[in-house]
């Protein structure tokens, strides 16, 4: 609030300013007899350009509020969200309008995918050199070119743009393409795993996708987090199912895990290591591998995927940690022996151990 100041001693006359969108305007008020019942507002005609309407309102305002503070509080908000304000507020950023429109030019309109009313927001599509396309989207500020637009893109990793004297859209395109070939074998990878096996999870993964959930069969998968910087090296891997069925596969990935070859992509190391056909999702849509949690019907919780899998082989269902021991912990009749809890199933009733996590 800009603070007004008395003309006289009664202090029956002030005068000060408003701040709107960072200009300064004046304000004159008169209290005849010290109060504000019989007050009179007034101000230079910019400022009243920008009340028009609201002024009565405002002549009606000033008689009931408590104290001048409070009234040119109001008076600030008014005009801070009056229309002329509002386009007096775009106005100020035409110079910038021009930068961006010559800045596209420079850099070509072909690589503009979608632009703002107001050219404040712009994306532009982007081509790796194996075609995938890319979406850049920037936001742009009055102070551009002096500072740098927002920028967000669906990498791995957040692109953080090095923005100097003399920078355009042009300099953030290039930085952009260096950053792209950083993933590309990254991306190659995904793409070779999705043609060659079953995603459950993601189910559709875009260009950031580092976590994958695949089918190894119907009562089992395995969950990969692969380094997109390093896609060469060896995944951590967890296995996904009842014990009879993950058995096997555990047994050969701990045998030869060290026969991990960076020369190979995942899906062949995978292949070798585990001995398996990867399967493929069905074309009927139809889906085999429980993805979800029993208890809370949600596959994340938190951080958290459901690892905890039934034994019995005609149930197999999956389960969250947090959400299966709460529900023993509320069954009559369950066990504890040292750190392990033994209870009964929530689907099929058939005994269920479980390990206490101690974090």
């Amino acid at each position: 609030m800009e603070k007004l100041l008395p003309l006289d001693c009664a202090s029956s006359k002030f005068d000060g300013f408003v701040c709107v969108n960072g200009k300064p305007f004046r304000v004159h008020i008169v209290k005849p007899s010290g109060s504000l019942q019989q007050a009179k507002f007034s101000c230079d005609w910019k400022l009243q350009n920008l009340l028009k309407k609201h002024l009565p309102l405002l002549q009606k305002r000033l008689t009931q509020c408590k104290n001048l503070e409070d009234f040119i509080d109001e008076v600030q908000t008014l005009a801070s969200h009056s229309p002329v304000a509002a386009a007096e507020k775009k106005l100020s950023n035409i110079g910038s309008y021009g930068t961006i429109i010559q800045h596209i030019e420079e850099l070509g309109w072909e690589f503009l995918n979608d632009i703002s009313d107001d050219f404040t927001q712009i994306q532009l599509k982007v081509c790796d050199s194996n075609e995938r396309v890319h979406m850049l989207s920037l936001s742009f500020d009055a102070n551009y070119p002096q500072t740098s637009p927002k920028v967000s893109s669906t990498l791995p990793f957040s692109f953080v743009p090095l923005w100097a004297s003399g920078s355009s859209l042009s300099t953030l395109c290039s930085q952009f393409k260096t950053t792209l070939l950083l993933y590309e074998r990254f991306w190659d990878e995904v793409e070779e795993l999705k043609y060659n096996t079953w995603i459950l999870e993601p189910e559709c993964p875009n260009f950031s996708a580092t976590t994958f959930r695949i089918a190894l069969g119907s009562s089992c998968s395995m969950h990969l987090k692969v380094d997109p910087l390093h896609p060469e090296v060896l995944p951590e891997c967890q296995f996904l199912g009842a014990d009879w069925a993950i058995s096997p596969y555990r047994v050969k990935f701990q045998a030869k895990f060290e026969d991990w070859n960076e020369t190979l992509s995942i899906f062949q190391n995978l292949k070798n290591l585990l001995e398996i056909d990867f399967p493929h999702k069905p074309h009927d849509g139809s889906q085999s591998v429980s993805l979800q949690c029993g208890i809370c019907y949600a596959y994340r919780l938190e951080t958290d995927i459901p690892d905890q899998i039934c034994n019995e082989r005609r149930c197999g269902q999956a389960f969250h940690h947090q959400c299966l021991l709460e529900w023993i912990q509320t069954i009559p009749g369950t066990k504890q022996s040292f750190n392990i809890l033994f209870g009964e199933c929530p689907y099929c009733t058939k005994p269920i151990k479980l390990p206490i996590l101690h974090k």
